[in-house]
C-alpha cells in the first residue's frame, strides 16, 4: 500500500466505518494493491473511480453504493487473479444500509459525532433525506404542481437555490413514500445533461434512448410494469444543453435532443421535470419555444425566502441527528446573520434563498471545529460567520498548498470555470473537464525548456482540492461496459460568486480561456472533414502561437496549432513562388510595353493639357459655391473650398480656404484617460455629460468647453445615463444593476442608489414630469422609480431578452422598450401591464424613440430596417430599409418631421 493509504478506527457504533474496515481488509488480503492501482483496476472492471472517491470510502466518510462496492471486489479479485465473490457482500452491505436507516428513523439515538450530517456545498440526494429539513413548504409546492400537471414541469430557481437538494432529499423520497396517489409505484429516472444526455439517460435507467427515442424509451421501460406506474423523468441542470455548442454538429445534436424533450412531453405515463437556473429562462424562451410552450403550465419557481422557521430547522435538525449541541443562542445568533443578508430587499424575518450554500458550508465548517460534541460561538467567529465563510475556507484550503503548488491549483480552478460570454448574456458558471485534460492545463513551467511537473504534482494538488470539497470528480461515459473517463468540476457555483480570489483569477485568465475555447470549436470542425477553412488563422494563430511559448496546451489543440502553422508556412511558399512567377512576367511586360510608350508620350502630353484646363474650371466653380454658402452653411462651404483647392490650386480656390480657416472654430473636449462610450446634452443644453471607461461621468461646460465636475462610484461600468427635464438630476446606471442618482443643483455626491437589477443596467429614461425613472436591463426586466422619493415602485415583465433601450411618451402614459426577444413593448405605466406587443422585427430590438407628439414610435433592429409604428392603432405603419448594418440608434428631431438613424455600417441616415 502506498504511504498516503492511511488506518482508520472502527467506530463500533457506525455502520459506515464498520462496512468501511470489511473493504481495507479485503484490500490487505487481496495483495495490498495501492489506491492508485485501485483507481487503475476499477477502470479495468469497467466502473472507473477517482482516487478521491476510493480514499472517501475506505476512509468511512459516506456510505458506498452498491455499484462501488461491486466495482472494489471486482478490481481486488483482478488483482489478486481470483474470482469475485459478491454474495457475501451483498449481505454485509444491507446490513449497512438497514442499520443507517434505523439511526434515519430515530430506533437508535446514538451520537455519532464522526459523521458531518451538513453537506457544505455538495448537493443533498435520497441518502441524506434524514439531514434535509427546513424545505418543506418548497416540497409540498413541488409536489402540488406535478399533481396539477402531469405532463410535466419546468423548476426555475437562482444558482444556490438548492434545487437539486430540493428534488433529490426532498421531493423524490416524499414520492416514494406515497405522498401522491400511486407515487410509490412510480418509476425516477434521473439524469443531467453533461456532454451527452442521452448516454446519461441510458446510465440513469432508460434502455436504448439513442437508438429509438424518448418516447419510445419511455414506453419500453414501462411496457413490464403495472398499469399504476408512471415514469417521472427528471432533468438536473438543465442549462447546460443551453450553453453554446463548441461546433455545428454538437449545436445540431443538442437542438435535436431538446426537440425529443419536446416531443416526448405528453407520452402516456410519463412526467417530466426540468430543473433549470432561472438566468438561462431567456435562453430556454430562444432556443426551445416549443418545450416551453410544453411546460408553461407548470412552470414553478423555488420559494425565494427562507423564513425564521426554516433556518431553525435547517441548522438545528440535522445536529439533533447524530447528537450534536449546540452553545447557547449559537443557531440564534446565525439565523439572524443570514436575516441580515439582503435585508433592503426582504421583508422582515425573511432571508433570500440564495443563503443556502453560505448557510450549508457555515455548518459543515463548524463541525469540522466542534469540541466534545459541541458547535461554539467561538468556532463560528474564527471561520468569519455566515457571510466571509466561503471566503475563508477557500483561501485556508489554497493557503495549504505549498507555495510552488499553488500556481498548479490556481490553473486547475480557472480551467473548471467557463467565463461569462456576454455576447450571449451566458453568466460564468462552472464546467466539466477530463482529468486528464486538466493536468496538462494545470502546468505551470516553461514549454521551452522547463521540467514539466510530475503527473503526481498535479494528482496531489488536485486531491487536496477534493478533500477540501472545493472541486469533486466522477466518471461519466461507463455504458456498456466500457470504462468511463474521469471528470472533474467546481462543488458548486456559489465559489465563482462569493469567492473573490477566484474571480479575480477568472478574469485574469479570461484571454486564454477564450481561446482556448475558440480553438476547441475549430479542432471539432477540422477534425470531422479537414477542411483548412477551419484552422486557426490570423489573429487566433499569432495568439496561439503565443500562448503554446508561455504554457501546456492540450493534445488535441497543440496538434491543431501544428497544422495550422504548417498550412501558413506552405501557403507563405506557395505565395512567395507566384510572386517570382509574377515579377518575371511583370519584367517581359515591361520590356514589350517599353517600345510604345515613346509613341504614346505625345498623345499623352496633348490630353494632360485638356485634362489640367477641365480640373482648373472645376476649381474654380467650387470656390464659387463655397463663397456663396459661406454664411448659410459654413461646414459645407468648408469641405467645398478643400475640394476645390484638391482639384486645382488656383487663386479662387486659395481664397475660399483662407475665408473657411476663418470661421469660428468648433470646440474640441481634452482631457480623456479613457475613451468615451457616449454623451448626453441637458435639457438646456449648456451642459454636456460623457460616460468613461474609467467608470467616470464628466459634466462639461458647453460655453467653456471645461469639465466642470466628476461623478464617480465604487461600482464597475457605467453603462446609460440621462437627465431629468428639470437638468436637476443625472441617473447612471451600471454594469453592477444598480442606478445612482445625482443631485446636480445641491451638488450631493449621490442622492439615491436604486438596486434590483441582476445584471447590465442597459437603459435609463424620465417620465417627461420628472418624477419616474424608468430602467432596462440585461436580466429582461423593466423597473420604475419613484424619483422624489428614491423608492422602487413596480417591476415590468414580460420581455424573454435583455431590454437594452426604454423611452417615455410625450405624456409619460406609455413606456416603450425594446428587446433583444425582438420584441417592442408598450406598458400603461399607470397600469403597469402590458398594452401592446409590436412584433416584426426579426432581431434584436436596439433602440426605441417617441415623437414628439406620442403618435409615433421608431424602432431600430439588429435586422438592419427601422420601423415606425402608430402608437394609437398598435400596428405598424412602415418600414425604412436602407442601411447595411444594424440599426443602433433613432431619434426625432424636436418638431418631429425628421428622423435621425445610426447603423452599424457607419453611417447616419436622415428620414
Amino acid at each position: 500500500m502506498d504511504a498516503e493509504d492511511s488506518i482508520v478506527t472502527e467506530d463500533p457504533s457506525d455502520p459506515v466505518r464498520i462496512f468501511a474496515g470489511r473493504l481495507r481488509r479485503l484490500q490487505v488480503e487481496s495483495g495490498g494493491p495501492s489506491v492508485r492501482d485501485l483507481v487503475r483496476l476499477t477502470a479495468k472492471v469497467g466502473v472507473p473511480y477517482t482516487r478521491a472517491t476510493i480514499h472517501d470510502k475506505l476512509a468511512g466518510r459516506s456510505a458506498p453504493p452498491w455499484e462501488f462496492v461491486a466495482a472494489l471486489v471486482g478490481a481486488c479479485a483482478l488483482h489478486a487473479g481470483a474470482t469475485p465473490d459478491l454474495r457475501p457482500w451483498r449481505q454485509w452491505h444491507a446490513q449497512m444500509e438497514s442499520e443507517l436507516a434505523a439511526l434515519r428513523t430515530g430506533r437508535r439515538r446514538a451520537v455519532r459525532a464522526q459523521v458531518c450530517p451538513f453537506r457544505g456545498l455538495e448537493t443533498y440526494t435520497a441518502e441524506h433525506t434524514a439531514w434535509f429539513h427546513g424545505r418543506t413548504a418548497a416540497v409540498q409546492q413541488v409536489l402540488a404542481g406535478l399533481v396539477a400537471n402531469r405532463r410535466g414541469v419546468l423548476l426555475l430557481g437562482p444558482s444556490g437555490s438548492g434545487k437539486s437538494s430540493l428534488v433529490q432529499a426532498g421531493v423524490l423520497p416524499a414520492l416514494a413514500a406515497g405522498q401522491l396517489p400511486g407515487s410509490d409505484l412510480w418509476i425516477t429516472v434521473l439524469a443531467r445533461p453533461g456532454k451527452d444526455l442521452l448516454a446519461a439517460l441510458e446510465s440513469a435507467g432508460l434502455p436504448d434512448v439513442r437508438g429509438h427515442s424518448i418516447a419510445a424509451a419511455v414506453a419500453a421501460r414501462l411496457a413490464p410494469e403495472s398499469s399504476a406506474a408512471r415514469l417521472l423523468l427528471v432533468i438536473d441542470q438543465f442549462e447546460e444543453l443551453l450553453t453554446p455548442a463548441a461546433s455545428d454538429e454538437q449545436d445540431a445534436t443538442q437542438r435535436a435532443v431538446i426537440d425529443q424533450i419536446a416531443m416526448a412531453v405528453g407520452t402516456p405515463g410519463l412526467t417530466m421535470m426540468l430543473i433549470l437556473r432561472d438566468d438561462f429562462y431567456p435562453r430556454l424562451a430562444s432556443q426551445a419555444p416549443r418545450l416551453l410552450r410544453a411546460l408553461a403550465p407548470g412552470l414553478l419557481n423555488v420559494p425565494a425566502d427562507l423564513g425564521s422557521q426554516d433556518l431553525y430547522d435547517i441548522i438545528t435538525a440535522p445536529a439533533e441527528a447524530v447528537g450534536l449541541h449546540w452553545q447557547d443562542s449559537l443557531p440564534e445568533r446565525i439565523i439572524a446573520d443570514a436575516l441580515a443578508i439582503d435585508s433592503a430587499a426582504k421583508p422582515a424575518r425573511r432571508a433570500p434563498v440564495t443563503v443556502l450554500p453560505l448557510l450549508e458550508l457555515t455548518l459543515q465548517q463548524l463541525w469540522q471545529r466542534r469540541h466534545d460534541g459541541h458547535l461554539t460561538h467561538e468556532a463560528y467567529q474564527r471561520i468569519g460567520g455566515i457571510t466571509g465563510v466561503v471566503t475563508t475556507w477557500c483561501d485556508s484550503a489554497f493557503e495549504q498548498l505549498a507555495v510552488e503548488h499553488q500556481p498548479v491549483a490556481r490553473r486547475i480552478l480557472t480551467a473548471l470555470v467557463r467565463p461569462a460570454d456576454e455576447s450571449h448574456d451566458i453568466p460564468a458558471v462552472r464546467q466539466q473537464v477530463p482529468v486528464p485534460e486538466l493536468q496538462i492545463l494545470a502546468d505551470v513551467t516553461d514549454p521551452p525548456d522547463g521540467d514539466r511537473p510530475t503527473r503526481r504534482t498535479v494528482d496531489d494538488v488536485l486531491t487536496v482540492l477534493i478533500e477540501q470539497r472545493i472541486v469533486t470528480t466522477h466518471a461519466v461515459g461507463h455504458l456498456e461496459g466500457s470504462p468511463g473517463a474521469p471528470v472533474a468540476e467546481l462543488v458548486h457555483d456559489a465559489l465563482i460568486r462569493d469567492w473573490a480570489a477566484l474571480r479575480r483569477w477568472v478574469g485574469e485568465d479570461h484571454r486564454f480561456q477564450d481561446w482556448l475555447r475558440r480553438a476547441g470549436e475549430r479542432h471539432t470542425r477540422w477534425a470531422a472533414d479537414h477542411d483548412p477553412g477551419n484552422l486557426l488563422r490570423g489573429s487566433d494563430l499569432a495568439d496561439g502561437l503565443g500562448w503554446a511559448a508561455q504554457r501546456r496546451l492540450p493534445d488535441h489543440t497543440a496538434a491543431l496549432l501544428a497544422v495550422s502553422q504548417q498550412y501558413q508556412r506552405t501557403e507563405i511558399r506557395r505565395a512567395r513562388r507566384l510572386n517570382a512567377v509574377l515579377a518575371g512576367l511583370l519584367v517581359t511586360a515591361l520590356a514589350a510595353s517599353g517600345l510604345a510608350v515613346g509613341q504614346r508620350q505625345t498623345a499623352l502630353g496633348e490630353r494632360q493639357t485638356a485634362l489640367t484646363a477641365q480640373r482648373v474650371a472645376l476649381s474654380r466653380q467650387l470656390a464659387a459655391q463655397s463663397t456663396a454658402l459661406i454664411g448659410a452653411a459654413p461646414d459645407l462651404a468648408s469641405l467645398l473650398a478643400v475640394r476645390a483647392y484638391r482639384t486645382s490650386p488656383t487663386s479662387e480656390a486659395a481664397t475660399s480656404v483662407f475665408a473657411a480657416a476663418g470661421l469660428p472654430l468648433r470646440r474640441r473636449l481634452t482631457g480623456f484617460a479613457d475613451p468615451e462610450s457616449a454623451v448626453v446634452f441637458s435639457p438646456d443644453g449648456h451642459t454636456m455629460a460623457t460616460l468613461g471607461a474609467d467608470n467616470t461621468v464628466r459634466l462639461w461646460d458647453v460655453a467653456t468647453a471645461q469639465i466642470s465636475r466628476k461623478l464617480t462610484g465604487a461600482y464597475f461600468g457605467v453603462t446609460s445615463v440621462a437627465f431629468s427635464p428639470d437638468g436637476r438630476t443625472l441617473a447612471a446606471g451600471s454594469g453592477e444593476g444598480d442606478v445612482r442618482l445625482w443631485d446636480l443643483a445641491g451638488r450631493q455626491m449621490i442622492r439615491a442608489t436604486l438596486p434590483g437589477h441582476t445584471g447590465t443596467v442597459n437603459s435609463v429614461a424620465f417620465s417627461s414630469d420628472g418624477r419616474t425613472l424608468a430602467t432596462g436591463g440585461r436580466d429582461a426586466t423593466v423597473r420604475l422609480w419613484d424619483v422624489a422619493g428614491g423608492q422602487f415602485r413596480a417591476t415590468l415583465l414580460g420581455h424573454t431578452g435583455t431590454v437594452n433601450s426604454v423611452a417615455f411618451s410625450s405624456d409619460g402614459r406609455t413606456l416603450a422598450t425594446g428587446s433583444g426577444d425582438a420584441t417592442v413593448r408598450l406598458w400603461d405605466v399607470a397600469g403597469r401591464r402590458t398594452r401592446a406587443i409590436l412584433a416584426g422585427h426579426t432581431d434584436t430590438v436596439n433602440s426605441v424613440a417617441f415623437s414628439s407628439d406620442g403618435k409615433t414610435l421608431a424602432t431600430g433592429s439588429g435586422d438592419a430596417t427601422v420601423r415606425l409604428w402608430d402608437v394609437a392603432g398598435r400596428r405598424g405603419r412602415a418600414s425604412l430599409a436602407g442601411h447595411t448594418g444594424a440599426v443602433t440608434s433613432v431619434a426625432f428631431s424636436p418638431e418631429g418631421q425628421t428622423l435621425a438613424t445610426g447603423s452599424g455600417d457607419s453611417t447616419v441616415r436622415l428620414w
